[in-house]
């Protein structure tokens, strides 16, 4: 798959869409919402607590330059 991915990161990158965004929650502490999207539909849809705003600004940047990579390994985790 990882080989897949490789070759056709081109086609795989017009097809989807990574994106990420955060809140405050009523406990005042931030929730971080990822997503990757192909064609519009969730493929993936991700919330995590993080303590402070410089967590949840660091998922949001990572979370979208790193999509493919965390994608496969949590497929490649839960399919064992």
């Amino acid at each position: 798959m990882k080989q897949y991915i490789a070759e056709h990161k081109l086609l795989i990158e017009n097809a989807t869409s990574a994106v990420a965004d955060y809140y405050v929650t009523p406990e005042k502490k931030y929730a971080v919402h990822c997503q990757l999207r192909e064609k519009g539909i969730p493929q993936l849809d991700l919330t995590l607590n993080v303590r402070n705003k410089e967590q949840a600004e660091a998922i949001c940047s990572n979370w979208k330059k790193q999509t493919d990579d965390i994608y496969m390994l949590l497929i490649d985790q839960l399919l064992k």
